[in-house]
């Protein structure tokens, strides 16, 4: 993610750059109240894809699920600060090394997991991390981990003319998850 530190992206001449997500936020307050974890996700071979790896190291985070894309580039979110009004974020997301992730990718490092956590905008990258995130839940599932989903649905990360309720419910097929407190 690239935020300006001040102004407008059009007119700042800094940017301030974090790595963010529904699923990575999760891994960084688990891996900061000791639980053990590992993220799954496919990244570029260039820089943020580089950056993307050295924070999950420093931050105790497994980089065995860490697939890195030769031939395409790790994905971008550009932010721009609120000012009392809604926030304009811009995705940078087609073609993206995350938009080609498969079921495949994250298999090996499913199978040490106890618990699996997805969110709704990862489905929404594309057809591939969709079916990754319904394989990742069955295969939690027969390994007796817990799975947690977020539905986290955005108009603007999904893809135009699909219907986002899709595959919620594939990953919802199964008895599990049941819904928190």
């Amino acid at each position: 993610m690239l935020e300006p530190r001040a102004g407008r992206l059009s007119t700042s001449r800094t940017l301030r750059v974090d790595i963010v997500g529904a699923e990575f936020n999760v891994c960084v307050a688990l891996a900061r109240l000791g639980v053990s974890v590992g993220f799954c996700t496919k990244v570029g071979a260039d820089p943020f894809g580089e950056r993307i790896r050295r924070r999950m190291e420093q931050l105790d985070i497994d980089t065995r699920g860490l697939v890195v894309a030769q031939d395409r580039p790790t994905g971008l979110m550009l932010r721009e600060p609120s000012s009392g009004r809604a926030r304009s974020i811009h995705y940078y997301r087609k073609g993206s090394a995350a938009s080609a992730l498969d079921e495949e990718d994250c298999r090996s490092a499913l199978l040490a997991c106890r618990a699996f956590v997805v969110s709704g905008i990862t489905m929404a990258l594309g057809a591939g991390p969709s079916r990754a995130a319904i394989a990742g839940a069955r295969t939690a599932r027969q390994t007796g981990a817990e799975v947690v989903f977020d539905p986290n649905l955005r108009a603007k990360a999904r893809r135009p003319a699909r219907d986002p309720r899709r595959p919620v419910s594939d990953a919802l097929a199964d008895d599990d998850p049941q819904p928190g407190p």
